[in-house]
């Protein structure tokens, strides 16, 4: 269940917030392994999808991504403004309650922490 909510368009917008030498290592590590998974599940289950056997949980995540991918999108827009700013600029209260706010709302939209 929890490969099929994951999405590694959206991940990779958050791995892009990362920097250093080896952020990138990381991330194709992170994709590899994500990848690998999901394929030894369906074939180990003989599925040619995710959830192809909760036809209803397949689709209430295909319904709800949308909604938790604009959330994502929003979330990674508003870290990059934060990592951006200096430690004492004012507008670092507001942009982190907006990052709570994001984070609350990804976790209600996957039914988990996210």
């Amino acid at each position: 269940m929890i490969l099929a909510k994951a999405d590694l368009s959206v991940a990779a917008r958050y791995a892009s917030l990362a920097t250093g030498t080896a952020a990138r290592d990381i991330w194709n590590r992170i994709e590899g392994e994500f990848r690998l998974s999901v394929e030894q599940i369906l074939a180990v289950s003989g599925r040619a999808r995710l959830l192809d056997n909760m036809p209803v949980l397949q689709r209430s995540i295909q319904l709800r991504n949308p909604y938790v991918d604009s959330l994502s999108e929003l979330q990674v827009l508003l870290l990059g403004r934060l990592r951006a700013l200096p430690a004492a600029d004012p507008q670092r209260a507001e942009l982190l309650r907006l990052v709570h706010l994001t984070v609350s709302g990804v976790a209600a939209g996957l039914q988990n922490t996210g």
